[in-house]
């Protein structure tokens, strides 16, 4: 009995500290409930404020002008010097994978069993590395005189302000079409003749293998080649003109302001 009443007692006890324990912890979610809601909606007035807050800069039309000069300017700039990656020795590899295109491969595997191939694939890139220079020293004439007066920069700052390749990206976007028709015209021009004229004769003495062989083992004849020569030339071209573009931006920004021409010091970071 003694041992009932005591264990009444405490059960008694501890349903009412329980109780208490409860009512706390309820009314301790709730103010946490209204502190955190309350906590959201500061945040949200906050991010409202800075933004209506934050100043922007009005820029008069002949800063604007000003600033479309720039960034002209410095993209004639970094083409120059990317330019001489080309002729520079070391940076320009000018391998059969920069040079042959995609369906060529066979003949680049097959080059030990065709007899004359090797001296003839040789000779091809050669003659396509000449090509490769010479055009390259005519591409920043090309983007003075004709890229950059057909160019419309609504926002200049943004690129001058932008980040260390900013200027190149906005060359990729807008001009890069324009610069790889224009190697594929000087390819097929003077300039890519000799190239042209090597790549037919490679072309023409693997085809004749080809049909040899065909006749011989019909169910293994290689395939033929049907891409032009300049295919991949104007790709790898292109694809190492930006890459060095990229580069030449960031060590001009980089120098910005020991630059005597206000357009390039422009570029300075702040």
């Amino acid at each position: 009995m003694i041992i009932s009443h005591v264990y009444g007692k405490a059960s008694t006890k501890l349903s009412s500290i329980t109780s208490v324990l409860d009512s706390h912890i309820s009314w301790y979610s709730h103010r946490m409930k209204r502190f955190g809601f309350s906590l959201l909606i500061g945040m949200i007035l906050l991010v409202f404020i800075s933004c209506r807050s934050a100043p922007t800069t009005e820029r008069t039309a002949e800063e604007i002008a000003f600033g479309e000069e720039a960034v002209k300017q410095m993209l004639y700039l970094i083409v120059s010097g990317a330019s001489t990656t080309f002729t520079d020795e070391g940076k320009w590899t000018g391998g059969t994978a920069d040079l042959l295109p995609a369906d060529a491969d066979h003949l680049i595997l097959q080059q030990e069993q065709i007899p004359g191939i090797s001296r003839l694939l040789n000779h091809y890139r050669d003659e396509a590395n000449r090509a490769v220079a010479a055009i390259a020293q005519e591409i920043p004439q090309f983007v003075e005189n004709k890229l950059l007066d057909q160019l419309t920069i609504s926002d200049p700052y943004a690129i001058i302000e932008g980040d260390s390749d900013a200027v190149t990206r906005f060359f990729s976007q807008m001009a890069a079409e324009d610069l790889e028709q224009f190697l594929v015209e000087r390819l097929q021009a003077e300039p890519g003749a000799a190239a042209s004229e090597a790549w037919e004769e490679l072309v023409e003495t693997y085809h004749t293998y080809v049909q040899a062989q065909k006749q011989l083992m019909p169910d293994a004849a290689l395939p033929l080649i049907s891409e032009p020569f300049y295919q991949m030339i104007r790709i790898s071209m292109l694809r190492t003109l930006i890459s060095a573009m990229s580069s030449q931006e960031a060590l001009v920004r980089t120098m910005a302001p020991a630059y005597d021409d206000p357009r390039i010091a422009l570029f300075t970071a702040n």
